[in-house]
């Protein structure tokens, strides 16, 4: 671009010289010839030498581009000249229209012409009767970036309201206690905190966060013992009498085993502000017995038994 407007400029200033030096030399020419000078003025003609050199002294006129606004973009012109980017002066001949043509950049727009008498945003025609300036204005679209974050903050750097096409943010999420970063969605995903979001539209991003819990675990010294606790759901131990309950952060409340036919030691066992997995919190279950005492009456004798084992009553009646 730079070559071609060196090269404009070079072809309309050489044109001017060289008509410049040709209407000298025909000057010249015309003052060796006196006598034909003043017969053709005697009979009111105008030489035709004169009439082709008045051309060659046509003015050129500098048309000088500004651009003003928070945006950016281009103005170009027809016939070629400006394209303002690099080249916002050009030299034109005098009473030449000039067509300019504004081209906002992405994440602007282009608002409006000054100093030409141009309404609106359409094309400007400028005529060179005299040297002249215009000023495009270009307006950076504004973009908001909204945040959500139910369990936490988002810090945002740099942290504004709104924000121009191509800059970069950082998404920084902290987590109150009890919960644990876990993702982001919408325009922004993934794991990595902090994140980056590139700025080019409006954006809404989302952070996501897990509860932190803990485990509660031991034996309850029988299988399918059911395991109760504050504010949650009972588990039940496996046949071996294993067990494990899960328990929100900072949780404060009592374990209870129970099963019918058993008693258990200790029977429940209360807990403050559990901020860590407690295992081995086991239990001893001991079964529920009671005295069946067989007794005999009457004049004969017999035996009484029974099933389960331990009543052989003859010998063992208790």
């Amino acid at each position: 671009m730079v070559r071609k407007e060196i090269s404009l400029k070079w072809n309309c200033r050489y044109n001017h010289l060289y008509r410049i030096v040709i209407a000298l030399i025909l000057l010249l020419f015309i003052s060796t010839q006196p006598f034909q000078m003043v017969k053709a003025f005697d009979k009111g003609d105008i030489p035709q030498q004169v009439h082709n050199a008045a051309p060659l002294f046509q003015d050129l006129l500098t048309l000088s581009i500004s651009k003003d606004g928070t945006g950016t973009g281009t103005v170009t012109s027809s016939p070629i000249g400006i394209e303002c980017g690099a080249t916002c002066t050009y030299d034109f001949e005098l009473n030449t229209l000039v067509t300019l043509t504004a081209a906002p950049d992405t994440g602007s727009t282009f608002t409006g012409w000054s100093d030409a008498g141009c309404p609106g945003t359409d094309t400007c025609q400028v005529t060179m009767d005299v040297a002249k300036g215009v000023t495009a204005t270009f307006t950076a679209i504004e973009y908001t970036l909204t945040v959500t974050s139910a369990h936490g903050t988002i810090a945002k750097n740099p942290d504004k309201t709104t924000y121009h096409y191509g800059e970069d943010v950082e998404l920084t999420a902290t987590a109150i206690a009890g919960w644990a970063f876990k993702n982001w969605t919408g325009d922004a995903t993934g794991t990595a905190n902090p994140v980056l979001v590139h700025i080019d539209g409006d954006k809404t991003v989302t952070a996501n966060y897990e509860e932190i819990t803990y485990t509660i675990s031991g034996n309850a010294g029988v299988g399918g013992a059911t395991i109760g606790f504050t504010g949650g759901i009972s588990a039940t131990a496996d046949e071996s009498g294993n067990y494990s309950i899960v328990v929100p952060y900072d949780w404060t409340g009592t374990v209870t085993p129970s099963k019918t036919g058993y008693t258990f030691t200790p029977d429940h066992k209360d807990y403050s502000n559990v901020l860590a997995d407690d295992p081995g919190e086991d239990y001893t279950a001991s079964l529920v017995t009671y005295l069946l005492t067989v007794n005999k009456s009457g004049t004969g004798t017999g035996t009484v038994t029974s099933s389960p084992i331990g009543i052989d009553c003859g010998v063992t009646c208790t």
